[in-house]
């Protein structure tokens, strides 16, 4: 018999198994996103970095759920705030 795995809430993940609460989670860190966490058997779901022209706070659910402000690019996978995008060169 397989104890039942608690799923992460999304924003947050895990390295552990066999949680037996989903609090037991940690939240996803700056500049990345968890879109699940910890399902079944298989192990953990690792966060993943945040999409260029996006930006990832902690505990960020997706990829793409907060882009660049307008006026602003990044090109990079990693920022973690508003002001770490670019302000696009005037034209």
């Amino acid at each position: 018999i397989v104890p039942y795995q608690f799923s992460c809430l999304p924003g947050t993940y895990t390295d552990q198994t066999n949680l037996t609460a989903a609090d037991q989670c940690d939240p996803c860190p700056e500049g990345y996103y968890c879109s699940f966490g910890t399902t079944g058997l298989l192990g953990f779901n690792s966060p993943k970095p945040c999409m260029p022209g996006h930006y990832c706070p902690s505990q960020t659910p997706s990829p793409t759920r907060y882009p660049c402000p307008s006026g602003t690019y990044s090109d990079r996978s990693d920022l973690a705030k508003p002001e770490d995008c670019y302000i696009c060169p005037a034209t």
